[in-house]
């Protein structure tokens, strides 16, 4: 058994987030039995397969009620998908003229889009284009999920306003543009629930049904490339090319309310298969239309309202931390203060500032060499995730820059603490390190940390090395590697993170660059070196072998019996479950740029897979002393499949 299993739930607890989690689901799915029901489920999941970071339960819950939406989602869209085939309307053909005008208007989009502002621009390519999810949009510029969903709200409205200005107002165009919104939205699957304002999530509700989201909706079926391939930039959108065109067209369709079975009258008499809404159902889609309005306006009120007790919030946010600084100027201890003003060390905490081999080193030059192998790095991603050769020169540039690491994370060995199986890898990821790569980039770039941010850093330090002493003091003969690793690794994110904090916007551009940032190989200031030599991608085409990649790895490498494993298919599976946040499509060129959190994921879900089997199952002690003993493990990766050309 590892040491920190998951305790069980309180359900008194649980109860204190039922309130949100029926908000939640009841902007997933259309009606408010399905959305108890969701709550219900993931009560029901918590109590049984509790998270196990327990200051992370109220994000888990969200998760758990999104997939479980998703699921319902997956499932009615199969149904309905064969319901249409058994009863499928003729589409009606539009004469020439109409298809030359809707090619133009197609081609004004896009012309449209190209000419957005940035970060406008970049925002909706990267959401239309590479079909990336909010999530990964975010994590590619660097910005919240949230500045995602504004960012696309505002450039939706900047194209229907140009529209309106070009085309002779609104309904000339968007009669027009409406029968791609439906085409995106039957490719993507029906979304449930009330569609947003502007069809990305928001967080603005309109009365729009779900059907009419399109190509802005959440991808659940079968992709929007499926449709054609990606637009040309030259300015002339071939039809069978007008993939990004199409699905901008029915997010803007979606966002002012047209969509599917809006632009088209019904015909006069229905054909021999039409399925025939009866009356009965068409005034409860109405009384279902009017309720999504009053909801809507409720939402509306309490996002007011929240509105301005965050801004109450911060503003006691703001004086609190003045109060703080203030206070830590005048109680930091005196031994930790002289430490600041004394050392040779931009930032000195603890006794490692006190090791020649730090105190001694030339932080100047190893702040250059830093910033050297950032701009050597970061431009290779573009071309790495184009398929293009990197150049030698540009691999001995960075092998030349590295060794003068090397050299300084050589002389540290055995000198600092650490659970880290590697030699060097353990002590450099140490935030004594980071922390002064980073001042000594920041000093070389006349942006220096100031006297109250090195104060503030250096009692960050000092509460990293407090919390390592006392989790290693938790520890018995018992504790896995891995947990002590993963412990560890977990701890150095938080305290990073923790110092990015007390940056500026300016200092955060020299050290933390989005591309780059806590990635494998790539980023040299993050904790994640400390297991590079632990780690592996395990590439799968789709998310179905999953399973069957770690139940063979726990065959062949660690001796786990198969057919114990055949008794235990359900703890495969909520392997799968619990990596589902980092199981989205990624490219196969940079799948092997793992990043920190994605490795963190992994490595408590396999944690978890080997406590379950050790708990449930009777295991040799051979088995057991390999468990124990073990530090690697696999970060699946499901890669995108190639484009066909």
């Amino acid at each position: 058994m590892v040491a920190n299993a998951p305790r069980s739930i309180d359900p008194e607890e649980l109860l204190e987030h039922t309130g949100w989690m029926r908000v939640l689901a009841r902007g997933l799915v259309d009606d408010e039995a399905t959305a108890e029901d969701l709550v219900q489920q993931a009560c029901t999941a918590a109590l049984e397969r509790p998270p196990r970071d327990r200051a992370a339960l109220g994000g888990w819950l969200a998760r758990v009620v999104r997939n479980l939406a998703a699921r319902g989602l997956r499932d009615s869209s199969r149904r309905k998908r064969r319901e249409r085939h058994v009863a499928r309307p003729e589409a009606e053909t539009p004469d020439l003229g109409t298809v030359v005008e809707r090619a133009e208007l197609l081609r004004l989009v896009m012309d449209a889009v190209l000419e957005l502002d940035e970060p406008f621009r970049s925002t909706v390519l990267l959401r239309y284009h590479e079909e990336l999810p909010p999530e990964q949009v975010a994590r590619r510029l660097g910005v919240s999920v949230t500045t995602v969903g504004t960012r696309l709200h505002r450039a939706l409205a900047q194209l229907r306003a140009r529209l309106d200005r070009t085309r002779g107002g609104r309904d000339a165009w968007v009669a027009l543009l409406a029968p791609w919104a439906g085409l995106a939205a039957a490719a993507t699957g029906a979304a449930t629930g009330t569609a947003s304002a502007s069809g990305l999530g928001s967080g603005a509700s309109s009365s729009v049904p779900a059907a009419a989201v399109g190509a802005a909706g959440t991808a659940t079926g079968t992709s929007l490339a499926a449709i054609g391939t990606h637009a040309l930039f030259g300015g002339i959108i071939v039809m069978k090319n007008s993939f990004l065109a199409s699905a901008i067209a029915g997010a803007i369709c979606a966002a002012v309310g047209y969509g599917i079975g809006r632009t088209s009258a019904p015909p006069a008499e229905p054909h021999e298969g039409e399925i025939i809404v009866a009356e009965a159902e068409y005034t409860a889609l109405v009384d279902q239309d009017r309720t999504w309005k009053e909801t809507a306006r409720e939402l509306r009120a309490q996002r007011d309202a929240l509105l301005k007790e965050k801004d109450t919030l911060v503003s006691r946010a703001e004086r609190a931390e003045n109060s703080l600084a203030a206070a830590e100027a005048e109680t930091v201890p005196e031994m930790a203060a002289a430490a600041v003003r004394s050392s040779s060390l931009v930032v000195a905490f603890g006794e490692w500032g006190n090791l020649p081999e730090i105190r001694d080193a030339d932080w100047t030059a190893l702040g250059e060499t830093v910033t050297a192998i950032n701009n050597i790095v970061t431009p290779l991603i573009d071309d790495i995730a184009a398929g293009r050769p990197v150049s030698a020169s540009s691999q001995i540039d960075v092998q030349v820059e590295n060794q003068k690491l090397v050299r300084y994370a050589v002389s540290l060995i055995d000198k600092i603490p650490s659970n880290a199986p590697m030699p060097v890898n353990g002590e450099f990821t140490h935030p004594i390190n980071l922390i002064n790569f980073i001042a000594a980039m920041l000093e070389n770039a006349g942006l220096p940390l100031s006297e109250r941010q090195r104060t503030q850093i250096a009692a960050i330090g000092n509460s990293y090395d407090s919390e390592y002493a006392a989790v290693n003091a938790t520890y018995g003969e018992s504790t896995w590697e891995l947990t002590k690793i993963l412990d560890e690794l977990s701890l150095k994110r938080d305290t990073m993170l923790e110092v990015e904090n007390r940056l500026t916007a300016d200092q955060l551009e020299i050290v933390a660059i989005p591309k780059i940032q806590n990635r494998v190989r790539l980023d040299t200031l993050s904790p994640v070196n400390m297991v590079i030599m632990n780690i592996q991608a395990m590439l799968v085409d789709e998310r179905s072998k999953v399973q069957s990649r770690i139940r063979t790895g726990l065959v062949e490498n660690l001796g786990v019996p198969s057919e114990l494993l055949d008794g235990n298919t359900d703890l495969l599976a909520r392997y799968e479950q619990d990596l589902d946040s980092i199981l989205a499509p990624v490219q196969r060129e940079t799948a092997e740029f793992l990043h920190l959190d994605d490795i963190l994921v992994a490595g408590r879900a396999q944690e978890r897979l080997l406590a379950d089997l050790v708990a449930r199952e009777t295991l040799t002690e051979e088995l057991l002393a390999s468990i124990g003993s073990l530090q690697a493990w696999a970060i699946p990766q499901v890669v995108a499949a190639a484009e066909t050309p």
